[in-house]
């Protein structure tokens, strides 16, 4: 079982290797695409960039196949530099621990956690059969918010039906933008999440103005729908607080972590998860993710976590996009009972707590 062992994580390092490697031929092709000199190579690169995206994403299904395998040991962020960008941190990187595991404190599945409280679960999220790829593109827009917000909230509305546009203005974005976008967008091409994505970079010829745009159609589906409408911010929540969490007490457990989870309450009402974490010493973690407007829900989270739950503000957690001022922040805690942070400070919290 050792030999086994060391072998896979030997193939993982291997793996960890190729999507580095491919991340600095991204990087290269980027940068052609928004070099002024380059302009006969941009058709090209953009099609190289999406062969490029098809590797990415079959190397990562590699990973996780391998690793969830390992029953026994837990999945760590990837220690080497982004396979998209050499300087960032690629959350969806996986390497065995060969550390031995912690004496494992009792810990309680928030399933069993909310019966205790009586609490009926009604039903849980099933796989959508897009669950990887839509992981994966929600990483990569979670740690690339501060760039990505404006171009996401552009498809946003596309795909809720509150614009029809197609055409995203890029005259004066910086370089590192358009490359994100650039990223994003062809990750999302090579999913199947768009059916069309083009940086064009002298613009195009019904534009007299020549100004540089990227081109981009949404695919009609539910599910597309709900990753942009706000259930990315979900899936990212969930993958980071799942390896800060296997980070500190180096255990796995699936049913220690939910998300999507619909409830019947005490008195007869229905409520709704985002996601729920079970925590070592039978306690319990709850998080509710908002990615657009978040202040009319106070009234019900206050009375969920007060009334039913009984949590205190470390055990309740609201994430919002942001970005928030320090009294902003400090009257959304008080005024939910639970602690407020953006996604910019979400990992600073949740090993604040996981250290409380």
């Amino acid at each position: 079982m050792t030999g086994t062992f060391h072998s896979i994580r030997s193939i993982l390092a291997d793996l960890e290797s190729l999507q580095r490697q491919a991340g600095e031929l991204q990087l290269n092709l980027l940068k052609i695409v928004t070099d002024d000199r380059q302009d006969e190579w941009d058709e090209p690169s953009q099609a190289a960039l999406l062969k490029l995206e098809t590797v990415q994403r079959t190397v990562g299904e590699a990973q996780v196949v391998l690793v969830q395998k390992i029953s026994t040991s837990c999945p760590l962020p990837g220690e080497g530099e982004s396979s998209v960008q050499s300087s960032r941190k690629d959350e969806s990187k996986v390497l065995i621990s060969e550390k031995e595991p912690r004496p494992e404190l009792r810990t309680k599945g928030p399933l069993k956690w909310l019966q205790e409280h009586s609490i009926r679960v009604k039903s849980i999220a099933p796989l959508t059969g897009l669950d990887e790829t839509a992981d994966r593109a929600a990483l990569f827009l979670g740690e690339r918010f501060a760039s990505l917000a404006d171009f996401y909230g552009t498809v946003k509305r596309r795909v809720e039906g509150r614009a029809k546009v197609r055409w995203y203005p890029a005259a004066d974005l910086p370089a590192p933008v358009i490359s994100d976008i650039c990223l994003f967008g062809t990750q999302l091409l090579g999913s199947g999440f768009f059916t069309t994505f083009r940086y064009f970079k002298r613009g195009v010829r019904s534009d007299e103005a020549r100004r540089p745009v990227v081109l981009f159609d949404p695919l009609e589906d539910a599910r597309v729908r709900y990753f942009f409408s706000g259930g990315w911010l979900e899936r990212y929540v969930f993958q980071i607080v799942k390896n800060e969490l296997c980070k500190s007490q180096r255990t796995w457990d699936d049913e220690h972590f939910q998300k999507g989870v619909r409830v019947e309450l005490p008195n007869g009402r229905d409520a709704e998860f985002d996601v729920l974490v079970g925590l070592p010493d039978n306690q319990m973690l709850w998080i509710e993710c908002k990615s657009g407007e978040w202040q009319s829900s106070i009234p019900r989270l206050r009375d969920l976590s007060k009334r039913f739950l009984g949590l205190s503000s470390m055990r309740a957690l609201l994430v919002v996009v942001g970005p928030l001022t320090a009294q902003e922040q400090a009257s959304a805690d008080a005024l939910t009972g639970m602690s407020v942070v953006t996604i910019a400070g979400l990992r600073s919290w949740i090993n604040q707590m996981l250290s409380n």
